[in-house]
């Protein structure tokens, strides 16, 4: 093997690898801004041991603004892993992960600009909701379709359910990476224009006050 074949070889896998451990982040993330939602008391807990008043209200923003950090960054990898070059390299459970995505940025969306953060109201429990299924589709996911059960479980051949599981693989069913490709990218695309413009909204509305 020529230096030049090892150099290619050797970058395209550590692309390959970067990018899979994108995408097995996003994972992770998706479980950390739900347990930092949905046990808000316990972290509280941890509050009241604070002698500082300012101590205490920092604590309160790290939660709050920490959540949302997490929550951005899973739907950004969502977002940038959206590309069939990508699918194709690396391995994405379809449509579980892409849905995921999308919901956790519509649940960001919820939290930083309707109210999200007023813990029990009702734009709180939907944003609780939308991050508890992005992570159930996350963990079937990841669990039966990215690192289901292969071959080598089964000498005497793969059952039917988990060949269609190994199916939804986007390395493995090329037509399914486009065909998710072709309604993720608008709707990432409308997701986009409806945070822009919220935003865009508010910040001339605080404005004009």
């Amino acid at each position: 093997m020529s230096a030049e074949l090892f150099a290619e070889g050797f970058s395209k896998g550590l692309e390959a690898w970067s990018l899979q451990n994108m995408v097995d982040s996003g994972v992770v993330f998706s479980f950390i801004a739900l347990g930092m939602m949905a046990c808000r008391a316990y972290l509280d807990s941890y509050k009241r041991r604070m002698t500082l008043r300012i101590s205490s209200e920092l604590w309160d923003m790290f939660i709050d603004l920490g959540t949302d950090l997490f929550l951005f960054g899973a739907a950004l990898i969502g977002l940038l892993t959206c590309n069939p070059d990508i699918m194709v390299d690396v391995k994405i459970a379809l449509p579980w992960l892409p849905l995921a995505s999308l919901l956790m940025g519509i649940a960001l969306i919820l939290r930083s600009f309707h109210g999200g953060h007023k813990t029990q109201s009702k734009i709180w429990w939907a944003a609780l909701v939308l991050i508890a299924v992005a992570c159930l589709f996350n963990w079937f996911g990841f669990t039966f379709v990215m690192e289901g059960a292969t071959d080598e479980y089964f000498p005497s051949g793969q059952p039917p359910l988990w060949q269609a599981l190994h199916h939804m693989r986007s390395d493995m069913n090329r037509e399914l990476s486009l065909t998710t490709f072709h309604w993720l990218s608008p709707a990432f695309a409308l997701l986009f224009a409806w945070a822009l413009a919220t935003g865009l909204v508010r910040t001339i509305a605080s404005k004009k006050e």
